[in-house]
């Protein structure tokens, strides 16, 4: 089962999209993102989000629970995109959510990134979420934090990104990275 896990809307049960489609981020996982962010003294309120490859919305729903201003979620199935916004619609979040289905639309500047792309999957000959980070580039602030949910085995190589540190829980890695803004 998954569940918001803290905030205003701790212990609201969520609709799952099904297994075959989509990979949601455990309540482990989520807790331990959240518990690093702590530590990094990284504040949530307030913020905008952005949550790609967002499935059910779990993880732009958690931070939204927690005094995030506004989440975009980036989900591309029509189909998981309902169950996304009847989790919405059930939290009463339609006003501080946008629902889009690709990276191109996203045009705020983002606080935190979320990226949880399907494991080990390509498009245009590189994996989704160097895809993603490369679509997203336009919504990068100096002070955005962006995590990237892989397989604990992936190598990530991203030139434009700081990766600070990455933790394994079980068989999945949350890479955290800061953007690097070279000077002309």
């Amino acid at each position: 089962m998954l569940k918001i896990i803290g905030g205003r809307f701790k212990g609201a049960k969520l609709l799952l999209p099904d297994e075959n489609i989509t990979r949601p981020t455990s309540n482990r996982a989520r807790e331990a993102l959240f518990n690093c962010l702590f530590s990094l003294d990284f504040h949530t309120n307030a913020i905008h989000v952005i949550d790609g490859f967002a499935g059910s919305g779990a993880m732009g729903l958690e931070f939204l629970s927690r005094g995030a201003a506004l989440c975009t979620f980036i989900e591309k199935a029509p189909s998981v995109q309902a169950i996304l916004r009847s989790n919405i619609r059930k939290l009463k979040l339609e006003h501080q959510s946008l629902v889009l289905s690709n990276f191109d639309r996203a045009t705020r500047p983002a606080h935190f990134i979320f990226l949880d792309p399907p494991y080990f999957e390509y498009t245009h000959e590189m994996p989704l979420y160097a895809y993603a980070l490369e679509k997203l580039k336009k919504n990068y602030l100096p002070e955005t934090l962006i995590v990237i949910e892989t397989d604990k085995s992936e190598k990530l190589s991203i030139s434009s990104l700081q990766l600070l540190f990455e933790k394994i829980y079980g068989t999945i890695k949350l890479s955290f990275f800061k953007p690097i803004f070279l000077k002309n």
